[in-house]
């Protein structure tokens, strides 16, 4: 998957402008794919150069004209070919930060480690909280049909279902092992440089 193709998706569903766009990928593609506003508007501008997108300027009396942004008829196409277009490898290769420091835990030491997984943990658990709640966009955004059908989306879709499902279980066994790794932290010594123990785990 692509930033392209997730906004070309969204833009599918009805013209926005990017402020929409942006409320709508956070609200329901943020937890398995992220992007700044200013990437997002980049890409619209690709997009637009490739004519797989136009926008226009809607005058607006309380407040500054938005730009909106359409999909066309090739870009219905482009999006139309990606999606049909199963890949070969599903499971691609991950660059992580976190599992890179720690295979380097030895020379960082176990007190920078700690901060990184408790760090880590909270993070995780946020997430988990923010997936696990049910999708409140249309009260925050009132009146605004296209906000109300992307609630009903998250709410009803099996298939945003499934993704909803994966971040949560996903989430929930980071959790179990990020407090497992710091629950052998507090519990056993790290080895010495000649491999042996530490005092603390020999007096146990």
């Amino acid at each position: 998957m692509s930033l392209r193709n997730a906004l070309l998706g969204l833009l599918h569903a009805a013209p926005m402008n990017g402020y929409a766009i942006k409320t709508l990928f956070d609200e329901s593609i943020a937890f398995i794919w992220q992007a700044e506003l200013s990437q997002i508007y980049r890409e619209l501008g690709l997009l637009e150069r490739e004519l797989l997108v136009t926008s226009s300027i809607e005058p607006q009396s309380d407040r500054p004209n938005k730009r909106v942004y359409s999909i066309t008829d090739s870009g219905r196409a482009a999006f139309r070919s990606w999606l049909l277009s199963v890949p070969d490898v599903l499971a691609m290769p991950k660059r992580d930060e976190l599992m890179l420091r720690l295979f380097f835990g030895s020379m960082a030491g176990e007190d920078v480690v700690r901060e990184e997984l408790t760090r880590f943990l909270s993070q995780i658990r946020r997430m988990n909280a923010a997936v696990a709640a049910p999708p409140n966009i249309a009260e925050r955004y009132p009146n605004n049909p296209l906000m109300a059908r992307a609630d009903r989306v998250c709410r009803e879709d099996r298939y945003c279902g499934f993704l909803r499902k994966r971040a949560l279980m996903t989430s929930e066994a980071l959790i179990q092992w990020a407090e497992s790794c710091l629950e052998e932290l507090s519990s056993k010594a790290a080895p010495t440089e000649d491999g042996t123990a530490s005092s603390r785990e020999k007096e146990s």
